[in-house]
């Protein structure tokens, strides 16, 4: 029997050894003083394996065999086992075939749980030991077999015996104790197939089907099934079937033994759940849990059956031949190990924990972790931190974390290097750390400590290194935890050295402040020069157009003419100056106006038409074929980039030609439209590397053969701001040696159709005004520029008295001044002195008091008229500004001493001439005349004097020789103004003459 039962005895044992966690379970049969083991887990071939003898004063042998039941064994075990359990298994009531035993290396670890478990083991094995025996019973009395084998049913306490006539299918005897064990008994069970309906709908088909073939083949079997209880649970059965056959091998009746396994099949359930768990738990963990035998088999595998795994450990996990120079087998200590291998490019992690299950007998469990993955992201991780130590360490980055609490200190070689302190894993204390600081900054370390302080941080202070010197940092991090108190416990972040850039900060603000005094003194040097010389240009000017008055004569007229123009060209030089501090300040102001372009183009031609004579250089005027009469734009400051452009082309071109070419693009539907022109020269062109430049202040271009050109180098620089001002843009198209074009484009320009002669002219010098003898105080500290205000208020109609302080100007100031004409200059300590005093008087509240000053305009006149100035005009004093201010006043009388139309009262010549003249008029002089008058040509104007002169040869006429004189004296000084109005009054002749 035993050999034929060890194979199920020993799973028995190994699933007992997996249920209660013992190190060692063994099944023994009793003998008189010696026991037998029959079944082992211990496989070492030492002291209990199958086959040895032990002694039945072991392990409660003794007591087992004497009283039955269970028994505890307290007595020295061997091999570091510190408690045993031993079961009794029986083979009748009162008869002990044998005992399982289990031994532990734990204290106390036999529950009563546990326990139980293992009494359903001993008394499924006491069942099949007296299956065994009734199987073998030998006679031809089936009653005997029958009432044998009933009888050893009855007496078991186990079981609950039955009998079924199987021709009948009906019960013949079912234990007694049937309805306390499994709730029913032979009355609910009278034939097999009430019984088949008590067993649960999901086992029945099964059950009876394995039941009725097994029986009619005569085998004996074992059924397990559910049967329901009426508060709506189930137990579990187990039917352990005999079939008995009569002499023809028929099966005439069924007996067995029903047990109720509930509790068995929980265990195994909680087991089987154990054990799922535990692969769940594995595979998730990618983690592989085995045993090894002391011959390196494979005892156990958590992700396969063992028993089918026939290599060896090493074989089977890493391909070798012989044993894993890392097993504990192999070493004399043996002790946990962990160590990493890397088996077909996959990497595990193995511990193994030695273990002995017999004297001098080890098994070996090994947990193996693959962590591959883990690795791989380890490296990556490393590599991260190698690449960001060293992009800290190079753009010299600190990283530091204080634990305030422990006071430790973790940094980078950045942080030693910056404050020459080793402080990583050092305890540093708290008010060290504060002492490094600058006293100014250490209030605010200290607010960052105090409860509630900003999770995030970002501040600069002062820190003292170890060479004693104070450092710049940046500090920029958070705080990464609090206390209960919500005070900082641990602060982390990273430092930078700005110590360079707070220098070169400090320096810059050193710089600003020198530039700001630099552009103080330019501005001061400016307006202060401006002073200085319109001083003096208020004499020349001034006393250059009161001669003018008086010296008519050609070819001295024509000296004043160019004096004069001089002095504009070096007030425009002034001005120059004084438009870039403006723009450079920011105060250049626009003011528009109707503007005829077409006339103010040609206007530039005129100016700059001697210039261009001079140099051989044609100068060209192409316009659009349509162009509005005005347009709505600052007139000055379009003329003074104009001016700049022609004057820059013409300046740089020795040959060739300078080109002003304009057009005016409407928009459709409105009234506005772009303005378009471009001044474009055959000059010595720019550079391409310089085109950038040449917009710059004082930037000029140097030719090859020219070691400087005059000028300012101011004018393109203003030009651009104007533009710009103006929201337009300039662009240059330039190539050196062929010549430039400065391209000019303005937007949102208004344009007005209205006629030219709505356009209101301006005052020129051919007029004059007389006023009605006023008296005029006229108060200036310098004696000359008193002299040139007399001499133009006498000339036009005033009677002047003077004064060279401001205590004077009270003095001689009296009801009868009707104006005063005041220089800002005439007190040296407060400008406005003189003023307040006049306005302090009764007498003359209300008196027009006039400011002039060679400051600046736009800032010197508002603070004038705040001060209680009437009006403003700025020196040099031009006669047309004043008499403009003059008239705000006084009402003057206008006066033609150049007025032409007296020259054609009557026409003197012969009636006999009146065919020639009307013919020749007709014929040449009016066409020239209106093409003159569209646009002013020195061809043109020069064909215009021939006729002229040949028609005057023709016939005698006074007013028209007077004429002839008046033009050619005013063509040979230059006069374009006087020009321009003799060719427009020129229209009286042919009104006289009764021509169109």
């Amino acid at each position: 029997m035993k050999e034929k039962m060890q194979v199920v005895w020993t799973r028995q044992m190994q699933q007992i050894k997996k249920l209660t966690s013992s190190s060692v379970v063994f099944m023994v049969e009793l003998m008189d003083t010696e026991a037998s083991i029959v079944a082992s887990t211990d496989h070492s071939g030492y002291e209990y394996d199958v086959n040895r003898l032990i002694k039945t004063t072991d392990f409660g042998l003794q007591k087992i065999a004497e009283e039955g039941s269970l028994a505890n064994f307290e007595g020295d075990l061997k091999f570091n086992l510190k408690s045993s359990l031993t079961i009794a298994i029986k083979s009748g009531k009162d008869n002990i075939w044998g005992a399982i035993v289990l031994l532990s290396d734990q204290d106390e670890a036999y529950t009563y749980e546990i326990i139980q478990d293992v009494v359903v083991f001993a008394q499924a094995i006491s069942d099949s030991i007296k299956l065994y025996g009734i199987e073998h019973c030998t006679g031809d009395n089936l009653d005997s077999q029958a009432n044998s084998s009933l009888n050893f049913f009855l007496k078991s306490i186990s079981g609950i015996p039955w009998r079924i006539d199987f021709e009948t299918r009906r019960f013949i005897h079912i234990g007694a104790q049937a309805k306390n064990v499994i709730g029913y008994d032979i009355k609910d069970w009278p034939s097999v197939r009430e019984w088949s309906k008590s067993i649960h709908e999901e086992d029945r088909e099964k059950v009876l089907q394995y039941c009725y073939n097994m029986s009619l083949k005569g085998i004996d079997h074992t059924l397990e099934y559910r049967i329901p209880q009426k508060g709506g649970d189930h137990i579990w059965v187990k039917n352990i079937v005999k079939v008995i056959k009569d002499k023809n091998d028929k099966p005439v009746e069924l007996f067995g033994v029903m047990m109720n396994i509930t509790h068995t099949k929980q265990s195994e359930l909680n087991l089987s759940a154990l054990n799922n768990q535990l692969k769940y738990i594995l595979n998730a963990t990618n983690t592989a849990l085995s045993i090894i035998d002391e011959n390196c088999i494979i005892v156990f595998h958590s992700h396969e059956d063992s028993s089918l795994i026939s290599k060896s450990c090493y074989e089977y996990f890493a391909g070798r031949s012989s044993i894993c120079p890392h097993c504990p087998i192999n070493s004399a200590v043996r002790e946990k190990r962990t160590y990493v291998e890397t088996i077909d490019d996959r990497t595990y992690q193995i511990t193994s924990f030695p273990f002995e299950v017999n004297i001098d007998t080890w098994h070996v469990a090994e947990i193996r972790i693959d962590i591959t993955d883990r690795v791989s992201q380890e490296n990556e991780i490393l590599a991260l931190k190698d690449t960001l130590e060293f992009a800290m360490a190079a753009a010299n980055i600190g990283f530091f974390q204080y634990d305030i609490v422990n006071q430790k200190v973790n940094s980078n070689n950045v942080v030693r290097e910056l404050t020459g302190y080793d402080l990583s894993g050092n305890k540093v204390d708290l008010e060290w750390v504060i002492s490094r600081f600058h006293p100014d900054d250490q209030k605010n370390i200290l607010d960052v400590l105090q409860p509630g302080a900003a999770e995030h941080l970002d501040f600069e202070c002062r820190i003292l290194n170890a060479k004693n010197e104070y450092i710049w940092i940046s500090f920029s991090g958070q705080i990464l935890e609090f206390d209960t108190n919500n005070r900082p416990v641990r602060v982390s972040g990273v430092i930078k050295d700005i110590t360079a850039t707070k220098d070169l900060l400090y320096d810059l603000m050193l710089e600003r402040n020198r530039s700001l005094r630099a552009s103080a003194a330019k501005s001061t040097f400016l307006a202060n020069m401006s002073h200085e010389i319109r001083t003096p240009m208020n004499a020349i000017i001034g006393f250059t157009e009161l001669l003018g008055k008086h010296v008519i004569e050609p070819p001295f007229d024509g000296y004043l003419k160019s004096i004069k123009s001089s002095g504009k060209v070096l007030l425009d030089l002034i001005n120059d100056l004084l438009d870039f501090e403006k723009i450079e300040a920011g105060k250049m102001v626009m003011h528009n106006e109707n503007v005829d372009f077409r006339l103010l183009v040609n206007e530039i031609k005129q100016t700059f038409l001697v210039l261009a004579r001079e140099k051989d250089v044609e100068l060209i005027i192409k316009g659009a074929d349509y162009f509005p009469k005005s347009i709505f734009i600052d007139g000055l400051k379009l003329r003074q980039i104009l001016l700049n452009l022609v004057n820059n082309a013409l300046k740089f071109t020795n040959e060739g030609s300078v080109t002003i070419q304009y057009d005016f693009s409407i928009h459709e539907g409105s009234g506005s439209g772009i303005l378009s022109f471009a001044v474009t020269d055959t000059g010595i062109g720019v550079p391409s590397e310089k085109k950038k430049k040449i917009f710059e202040p004082f930037i000029q271009e140097k030719n090859q053969n020219e070691n400087k050109y005059q000028g300012t180098g101011l004018g393109l620089s203003i030009v651009q701001n104007i533009v710009h001002k103006m929201g337009g843009s300039i662009s240059l198209i330039s190539e050196l040696g062929k010549g430039s074009s400065f391209a000019v484009s303005i937007p949102d320009i208004k344009s007005s159709a209205i006629h030219e002669d709505e356009i209101e002219l301006e005052y020129t010098e051919s007029q004059n005004y007389l006023f009605n003898n006023e008296l005029i105080l006229i108060a200036d500290p310098i004696e000359f520029n008193r002299e040139v205000l007399r001499a133009i208020c006498k000339n036009l109609g005033f009677r002047c008295i003077c004064a060279s302080d401001g205590n004077k100007v009270l003095d001689v100031l009296s009801e009868e001044v009707d104006l005063v004409i005041l220089d800002l200059e005439i007190n040296e300590k407060y400008q406005f002195q003189t003023i307040k005093e006049i306005r302090d008087r009764k007498s003359v509240l209300s008196l027009p008091v006039i400011a002039i000053s060679a400051r600046n305009k736009e800032v010197f006149k508002e603070k004038a008229l705040k001060a209680g100035f009437s009006g403003y005009v700025s020196k040099p004093i031009i006669e047309k500004d004043l008499v403009e201010e003059l008239s705000k006043y006084f009402t003057p009388v206008s006066i033609g001493i150049e007025n032409y139309e007296e020259y054609n009262d009557t026409n003197d010549f012969k009636e006999g001439d009146l065919f020639i003249v009307k013919s020749q008029f007709q014929e040449k002089i009016i066409p020239i005349w209106q093409d003159l008058n569209e646009m002013l040509s020195s061809e043109k104007l020069n064909l215009f004097v021939e006729e002229l002169q040949e028609l005057q040869e023709k016939v005698s006429w006074t007013d028209l020789n007077a004429f002839n004189k008046k033009l050619d004296a005013s063509i040979k000084s230059f006069d374009f103004e006087t020009i321009q109005k003799l060719i427009r009054n020129f229209n009286t002749f042919i009104q006289n003459l009764d021509l169109k």
